[in-house]
C-alpha cells in the first residue's frame, strides 16, 4: 500500500529439511525481533487458497468504513488485538496504512471523456505506474516444472 512495501517470494529447492509451515513459523517468531519497525504477514503460497480469499491477503477480511478516518483506524485497531488474542491466529495487521504519504487526483470528466477516457482508466493508469498490475489484475502462472504458482506482475519505470 506505499512505497516502503515489499512482497518476498522465496522458493524452497527439494532438500529443504521442515515443512514450509516450519520456515513460516521461524519467520514469523524472528523477523518481528530483527526488525521492530516494519510489519509482516505471510500470503497463502497456494493458487487454492488465494481463490478462495477472492484475491485477498488473508482469509478473513474486516473493513471500517466511514468519514471519520482517525475514528475508524482506532476502532481498527481495538478490534486487531482482540482478533489477535483468538487461539490460532496469526498475521493481524492494518493492511491501508495512513500515515504515508498521499496523491490526490482531480480528473476533469468532460476533457477525459473527450479523449476516451474514464476516471477508472485514469485510475487504473495510476495505480498500475505508482506500484503494479498486482494491485489492479492479480495474474498467476504455474510452472508445469514443479507445480508452483507465482504472482506476475507488470510495473512502470518512472525516471
Amino acid at each position: 500500500m506505499g512505497p516502503a512495501d515489499a512482497e518476498i517470494l522465496v522458493s524452497l529447492n527439494s532438500e529443504h529439511h521442515n515443512p514450509t509451515a516450519g520456515y513460516v513459523a521461524k519467520l514469523r517468531e524472528e523477523l518481528p525481533h530483527q526488525f521492530p519497525d516494519n510489519e509482516f504477514f505471510f500470503q497463502p503460497a497456494d493458487i487454492v487458497s488465494q481463490i478462495l480469499n477472492f484475491g485477498l491477503s488473508a482469509p478473513m477480511d474486516v473493513q471500517f468504513i466511514g468519514n471519520d478516518l482517525k475514528g475508524n483506524l482506532a476502532v481498527a485497531r481495538k478490534v486487531m488485538e482482540k482478533i489477535r488474542r483468538i487461539p490460532g491466529v496469526v498475521d493481524t495487521y492494518i493492511y491501508q496504512r495512513f500515515d504515508q504519504p498521499r496523491f490526490d487526483l482531480a480528473v476533469d470528466r468532460s476533457k477525459a471523456s473527450q479523449i476516451g477516457l474514464t476516471e477508472r482508466d485514469v485510475a487504473n493508469s495510476v495505480a498500475v505506474a505508482l506500484s503494479s498490475s498486482a494491485q489492479i489484475a492479480p495474474t498467476f502462472w504455474l510452472n508445469p516444472a514443479n507445480g508452483v504458482n507465482y504472482s506476475l506482475a507488470a510495473q512502470q519505470l518512472i525516471r
